[in-house]
């Protein structure tokens, strides 16, 4: 069962760069990074992969990528989530182009320059870390200068990996017709894995919110934005309404899959 601690996306928070301290597993914080601004979501894991920072005026106000699998779970009550990193080590990050599909050259050249291993299509990381209940590597890698790093060709993008910012809006569509379209995801900060999607029902359901498991979609279609889920009209009709005031409540988990 999600926990209570469960929150929503998109979220407005702060990100900071934080070391840990293997003798008393407390970080000490390194410094501020900026406010997060996106999340990138692997679709066929459901696992958040990538945090997108605004870093502010320290950086220029340049975008950067945050894997991660280098979070702490968030503080949901000062909204700040803690990364295994200095800022300096963000600083001098491979340089993204978030508003674009991450390619597979930059997304191997980002894990590597962390010190996490490569994977493709959700293999050993994102498996691995499922498998444990955590998305922390027990031993990363020891990080890499850019210029150590050499990237073979590869692909120009991962079909599957979309920004939760680009998801909102899309149109859901049960078995027998729409249903609404998709106004966030939750998701649960022990291992980053997004459980729901929060979906408003619009004119068809007098605007209620409700949650859907992602292990009930069985399509995302990023050319016509729609999501297709294996639940009847009357199904999800017959559900409870999604009370955002208590995410973890066991009342909001019906029959919607995701346990």
């Amino acid at each position: 069962m999600l926990q209570a601690y469960a929150f929503e996306l998109p979220w407005d928070s702060s990100c900071c760069a934080a070391r840990r301290n293997c003798r008393t597993s407390r970080s000490a914080t390194d410094g501020t990074i900026g406010k997060v601004k996106d999340f990138y979501v692997d679709d066929q894991a459901w696992t958040v992969r990538y945090l997108v920072v605004d870093s502010g005026s320290w950086l220029s106000n340049r975008r950067v990528l945050i894997v991660a699998a280098s979070l702490d779970e968030p503080d949901l009550a000062s909204k700040t989530i803690a990364a295994d990193l200095t800022c300096a080590q963000v600083r001098d990050s491979p340089a993204t182009e978030t508003h674009k599909p991450i390619s597979w050259q930059e997304e191997e050249k980002l894990l590597t320059y962390y010190g996490h291993a490569c994977y493709r299509g959700g293999s050993a990381l994102i498996e691995n870390d499922i498998a444990s209940g955590s998305l922390m590597p027990a031993r990363p890698l020891a990080p890499r200068p850019l210029e150590a790093i050499d990237v073979p060709r590869s692909p120009p993008g991962d079909p599957h990996l979309r920004s939760c910012a680009a998801v909102t809006g899309y149109h859901v569509h049960a078995t027998d017709g729409d249903i609404g379209h998709v106004d966030g995801m939750l998701i649960d900060p022990r291992n980053w894995h997004v459980r729901f999607f929060i979906v408003n029902t619009s004119n068809w359901w007098l605007g209620y919110r409700v949650l859907i498991g992602t292990d009930r979609v069985t399509d995302v279609d990023w050319g016509d934005s729609k999501v297709a889920v294996q639940l009847s009209r009357e199904a999800i009709r017959n559900s409870h309404v999604y009370d955002e005031s208590q995410p973890g409540a066991d009342s909001d988990f019906g029959i919607y899959g995701g346990d």
